[in-house]
């Protein structure tokens, strides 16, 4: 790399298990491999690097921001969702990897007691998926901002990542996992590899991926027994305190040193 030209320390942080020309140099080059998930570092030492030259930092979350006060109907109010529904809420963009349409599908299912709530999505995905899914209430982008009182007015949050790609079901490290645990409620996931370096049966639901039966019945799992939920939600909002960026940078600083 240019600046191993110069002997300065090179740290190279890998999101996607991507082995071009450019990551085959790197991987020789750099002094040190931060990986967002262990499903990446096993990716890469199958291709020879070594065990000593790569760490796994997983995504974070800010954990202040997500600490309100307020209570669910409050916040319901001032953001003009129904207080008398139960919320499903996925908050994130609607690219297919992302799993989406599984809720979507979902959706269908449910009665008049439960409400769907999408926040994300530019224009026209909303504008798509309105058009199939008229049960579902779009919200579009949000400013990040705003996440933590979204979440804070859903009964259960969902993240439904498909096993269909690469990425999503062995690489990736998605910040919603984290902001969902830091909300402190409920969460039901796809059961898959990435998902499971650090959620599990004690802190989610964990259902089986791409099925929208499953899906629905995950997140009824948690509308239906509310303390067993409030249970995981709570052991959810402990294991978070490790996933805060700062404690993801006193891990890598501690690698470099």
């Amino acid at each position: 790399s240019f600046s191993s030209l110069f002997g300065k320390k090179t740290i190279w942080e890998t999101h996607t298990g991507s082995y071009n020309l450019f990551a085959r140099r790197a991987l020789k080059k750099v002094d040190l491999i931060v990986a967002i998930s262990g499903g990446l570092k096993d990716f890469y030492l199958s291709k020879g690097v070594s065990p000593s030259k790569i760490i796994v930092a997983h995504d974070g979350v800010e954990l202040e921001d997500f600490k309100i006060s307020v209570s669910r109907d409050e916040v319901r109010r001032t953001l003009g969702l129904s207080i008398d529904k139960k919320i499903a809420l996925y908050a994130g963009r609607l690219d297919g990897w992302k799993g989406i349409e599984t809720f979507l599908e979902a959706s269908k299912m449910f009665d008049d007691s439960v409400g769907v709530v999408i926040v994300g999505g530019d224009k026209n995905q909303v504008s798509s998926f309105s058009k199939k899914y008229s049960k579902v209430q779009f919200l579009g982008l949000k400013p990040y901002k705003d996440l933590p009182l979204y979440q804070k007015a859903a009964d259960v949050l969902v993240i439904p990542n498909t096993s269909k790609d690469i990425i999503s079901k062995l690489y990736t490290s998605p910040l919603k996992v984290f902001s969902a645990m830091a909300s402190g409620v409920p969460i039901v996931a796809s059961d898959l590899p990435s998902i499971r370096e650090v959620l599990n049966e004690h802190n989610s639901v964990l259902v089986t991926s791409d099925s929208p039966q499953a899906l629905l019945m995950g997140i009824m799992r948690v509308l239906e027994e509310a303390t067993a939920a409030d249970i995981m939600a709570k052991q959810a909002l402990l294991d978070v305190s490790k996933y805060s960026w700062t404690e993801r940078a006193k891990t890598i600083i501690s690698a470099i040193r």
